[in-house]
């Protein structure tokens, strides 16, 4: 992404835009010249909003919106032809995190939901209540950003220099049961600190027939990160009785009562973290260089050279509990009459590997793996990629073009955060394509189309992994083998002076070649879910006024088949889940503008709405909890949004 340049004139705009939820925009950028070769260019946006759900039972607007940020960027140009770019971005962003809405019907409180969950109950999304008891609900994060470009040239080629620094801390606080019971109560957190710096030099020039390009680049990644996973002692009984039919602080707790003894093991804070740090280093060479054959035919080869090492570590020490830590050592003193030893002798009875559970982890459970808790781990490896393309274009007459193109693209490997010692393969595409671009000016229209067909190997994607020791799930990056063709097309059209025209469309046929996941399924030949036909169509008229304003008036609707199911679909909760609605389906969206505009275009106004019909899909049903609590929730996408906007330049 290239953003604009700070110029030599004096300019500006504003605008704000006000909307149904409580929608506040406002944005501005000025642009000045300081000096007679330098300028300054500063912009400013913030965004807020309340949010279009609502908790059922304390009332609170959830899905706010409230961030804000800025850039400042300066350009000096240099006698010699050098020009300098500094730019610094910061971005706030603080606010609740993404709710999710639970629709299994609850028992009443003390019972758990029923378990495990019957889709056959399911409750409706848009008609459930929504409840989000998240201790520290949050969502926040800032970003700050330095960037620095140089650009010289030379009578044989243009260089450019750059070097990029990024920073961020966020922290993701959300509710995973989708209740506000305490015996249900699940939530996660992630909290990081990031920080890169990359640099790369390139040049380009011209030799004879032939545009090229060349350069290399080094990347410098440092990461920290904490997963948390936080419950409840009711909660943790919860999942104990639901997985090995035991009770564990609810046995306690009447054993307790029945004692008399003045405390309590209930209520409990619990919660796991698993430490990750990250050392990541990439260093690349590339070049390009496009031959014109003559004036009809171009040919252009490319080459990259990557290699990506890696280091990563993570630490999983015991769970962190200390208000129950400091009962069950009230419980085992001489003041409690060391109830807590009669009690273990009991459980004895009953499995001597019981009492181990108060003080052990449950999701991040390692004691099966001697050496693993309470020691960092450290993993390394190293993934190193040539990616070559090739592209033909052939200039038919002054209207049609045709081309045909062969890419091959990398990605490297890496490591699941929670998931201790583990690794997924780096992941490379070989995609071909076939296509024609034609363009008639007399008329108005341009068309462009192409066939096209790519491999991935060893694509990397976020699955929910059932198949862990601890019997809780957790999102894991998972890589498949799939394959795919298909076909595009995109078409705009001119059609008066004030009517203009466009569509879009795809089909994409997506499988999997070969693929069984961590739960056994094999899932070779089944497609991977992606829709087959996309498409979007939409047109704007404009009227011109005697006085030189315009109004303007703009309608796109778009349209997207529904998921294709395949074996694990189900499990994923991306496709069909209860007979009492659905998941998957066909959606469509249709949005519209109208906006007026002064002469000069210094002034203009418009309104506008978004998914006009009020269109509503569910995203996806499942989540941690389904399998642990019976807790089952789902996902829902916006409902209509519309307001107005005003903008001046100046």
């Amino acid at each position: 992404i290239v953003t604009k340049r700070p110029t030599m004139q004096q300019e500006g705009n504003a605008s704000v835009r006000i909307g149904n939820d409580g929608l506040l925009n406002v944005y501005g950028l000025y642009n000045l010249p300081v000096t007679d070769s330098s300028a300054v260019r500063i912009s400013y946006t913030a965004n807020e909003s309340d949010g279009w759900l609502t908790d059922s039972a304390t009332g609170e607007d959830l899905n706010p919106e409230s961030n804000w940020a800025s850039k400042i960027a300066w350009r000096t140009k240099f006698g010699t032809g050098t020009v300098l770019d500094i730019s610094w971005d910061h971005e706030e962003v603080n606010q609740l995190a993404r709710p999710v809405i639970g629709i299994v019907p609850l028992n009443p409180y003390p019972y758990p939901a029923n378990f495990p969950a019957d889709p056959d109950t399911y409750l409706d999304p848009f008609d459930a209540p929504v409840y989000n008891d998240v201790v520290g609900n949050r969502e926040s994060r800032v970003f700050n950003g330095v960037t620095l470009q140089l650009y010289h040239g030379f009578e044989w080629a243009s260089m450019t220099y750059s070097a990029a620094y990024r920073g961020f801390d966020t922290v993701n606080r959300e509710d995973e049961d989708g209740t506000n019971r305490i015996n249900l109560y699940l939530d996660t957190a992630n909290v990081e600190d990031n920080s890169s710096f990359y640099q790369e030099l390139k040049f380009n020039g011209v030799a004879g027939s032939v545009d090229w390009i060349a350069g290399a680049s080094w990347y410098r990644e440092d990461a920290k990160q904490t997963s948390y996973v936080n419950a409840f002692t009711d909660s943790i009984d919860t999942l104990y009785y639901n997985l090995i039919g035991f009770p564990l602080f609810s046995a306690m707790e009447q054993t307790l009562q029945g004692y008399q003894v003045p405390s309590t093991v209930l209520g409990q804070t619990w919660s796991e973290p698993m430490y990750n740090t990250g050392d990541f280093t990439a260093v690349a060479a590339f070049g390009d260089a496009i031959w014109h054959v003559n004036d009809r035919l171009n040919l252009t080869f490319g080459l990259r050279y990557t290699r990506d090492e890696k280091e990563f570590s993570w630490f999983n020490g015991a769970r962190v509990a200390p208000d129950l830590d400091a009962t069950l050592a009230f419980l085992a003193s001489p003041a409690a009459q060391g109830f807590l030893q009669g009690f273990y002798a009991q459980l004895d009875m009953i499995d001597p590997q019981l009492k181990s559970l108060y003080t052990s982890d449950v999701i991040f459970n390692y004691a099966a793996f001697p050496g693993i808790e309470g020691n960092t781990i450290t993993k390394k490896n190293s993934w190193s990629d040539i990616s070559p393309r090739f592209v033909a274009d052939y200039r038919i007459n002054d209207e049609i073009m045709v081309w045909g193109s062969y890419t091959n693209g990398y990605k490297a490997g890496g490591f699941n955060s929670v998931e201790i010692n583990s690794q997924f393969d780096n992941e490379d595409v070989d995609n071909l394509e076939i296509g024609m671009k034609g363009a008639w000016d007399d008329i108005g229209l341009s068309v462009n189309t192409s066939l096209f067909s790519y491999v991935y190997n060893d694509k990397q994607s976020i699955r929910l992994d059932n198949d862990n020791a601890s019997g809780v799930p957790q999102y894991l990056v998972d890589s498949s083998d799939e394959e795919a063709f298909g076909w595009d097309l995109q078409v705009l059209w001119q059609a008066t002076e004030g009517l203009g025209l466009m569509f879009s469309s795809q089909y994409i046929d997506q499988s999997y070649k070969d693929y069984i996941t961590s739960d056994g399924v094999d899932l070779s030949g089944e497609p991977t879910g992606l829709p087959l036909w996309s498409f979007a169509a939409g047109g704007n008229y404009t009227w011109l006024f005697s006085d030189a304003s315009k109004l303007e008036f703009g309608v796109m609707h778009s349209y997207r088949d529904g998921s294709r199911c395949n074996s694990d679909s189900q499990n994923q909760g991306t496709c069909q889940a209860s007979p009492n609605f659905t998941v998957g389906e066909d959606q469509n969206r249709t949005d519209a503008r109208l906006q007026w505009t002064s002469s000069e275009d210094r002034w203009s106004a418009g309104a506008y709405v978004q998914n006009a019909f009020d269109n509503r899909y569910i995203g996806g049903v499942g989540g941690l909890t389904r399998d642990v609590f019976g807790t089952t929730h789902a996902t829902i996408t916006e409902p209509r949004k519309y307001g107005v906007e005003f903008k001046v330049k100046f």
